[in-house]
């Protein structure tokens, strides 16, 4: 699975997010994904471009159709479930990430 995760500057909490995310992959799909992370503060024009309205956002663009998530990430369960995680993967998740 690969993963795009979109960023504003160096906002904690978008940083708390991003590591909610990798827990969430690394427990749920482990191996198998990949984070691409954007700071759209370097680049606002690719936020425009992107369709970006808030962050923190990670969108699933492999496999497709294209998933989107915002928020602090620390329920992996419902991660999975909003970004479509494989099903076999899904039930091993835990509540409170």
């Amino acid at each position: 699975m690969r993963l795009v995760f979109y960023m504003l500057g160096s906002v904690e909490e978008h940083k708390v997010a991003l590591a909610n995310l990798k827990a969430a992959c690394e427990e749920l799909l482990p191996g198998s994904y990949s984070v691409e992370v954007v700071d759209i503060e370097a680049d606002p024009l690719l936020a425009v471009r992107q369709g970006i309205l808030a962050t923190p956002m990670a969108q699933r663009v492999h496999p497709r159709p294209v998933r989107r998530a915002v928020g602090s990430f620390r329920d992996a369960r419902s991660l999975a479930e909003v970004l479509e995680f494989p099903s076999d993967h899904s039930s091993n998740s835990s509540p409170g990430r």
